[in-house]
């Protein structure tokens, strides 16, 4: 349910706050945050799912994949066309504001508690106790996250349509790494 809950928050705050409010992208994180933090503040308390621990736990693997994911990030934002530049202290406040606050909501709500959600689920019935098992959860979890990248995304009225499948694909491509 809380995978579910996670689409249907993220589908209700891009809807009205863009959708129907017009907020622009800065104003937009505002409440997005805020909801995103409250929501999932409840679903690590009701989980007992710790972001330390489990960041610590195969560290070393998540390193390895997110250089080889950025790598691929990099030339895909270098491949797309050029926006006006900031400068200064109006670059730092967007660099803060929409890389480090919205970049942590996103990563967070769309790829780490559905993933973490989904596994802790299948592991409490037992899935994940031989590698068929463990392969068929992992599967699913990145159904999971697909939902509420998905959900999430349709609420932007720019998404709606056949450019809904560009941040599936790339927000699966963060997952994986």
């Amino acid at each position: 349910m809380w995978i579910v809950a996670a689409g249907l928050l993220g589908l209700a705050v891009s809807s009205v706050c863009v959708g129907v409010l017009r907020l622009s992208r800065p104003l937009f994180v505002a409440p997005y945050a805020t909801l995103t933090a409250l929501f999932l503040y409840a679903y690590f308390r009701w989980s007992g799912v710790t972001l330390w621990t489990e960041f610590r736990r195969r560290w070393t693997w998540g390193l390895l994949g997110s250089i080889g994911i950025s790598a691929l990030v990099v030339g895909n934002v270098l491949s797309q066309p050029v926006s006006g530049r900031q400068q200064g202290l109006r670059l730092a406040l967007s660099m803060a504001w929409l890389g480090i606050v919205y970049g942590f909501a996103d990563a967070l709500l769309l790829s780490v508690m559905p993933v973490l959600a989904a596994l802790q689920a299948f592991t409490v019935v037992g899935w994940t106790r031989n590698w068929a098992g463990r392969l068929a959860s992992g599967a699913a979890a990145l159904c999971a996250r697909l939902w509420v990248t998905l959900a999430y995304h349709f609420g932007f009225p720019e998404y709606r349509g056949a450019t809904i499948f560009a941040p599936a694909i790339g927000n699966s491509a963060f997952t994986l790494g």
